[in-house]
């Protein structure tokens, strides 16, 4: 079973889904395409150079 959950944090209410399986492939092509359009058209050659710019970002949002 897989199970989906989000708090409502205006009125305090729990929104669920309960799934006989999960779709974790699906879930990856998502984050992908996201990845995707969060970095087209940026000047990054390789991967590593990507990683490291979504590492710095990372790092400075949690250190806000």
């Amino acid at each position: 079973m897989h199970m989906l959950a989000a708090l409502d944090l205006a009125i305090g209410k729990m929104y669920y889904r309960i799934r006989p399986r999960k779709r974790w492939r699906a879930f990856l092509a998502l984050l992908k395409a996201l990845r995707y359009v969060a970095l087209n058209g940026t000047d990054h050659r390789r991967h590593a150079e990507q990683n490291a710019a979504i590492n710095a970002y990372i790092r400075w949002r949690n250190c806000r």
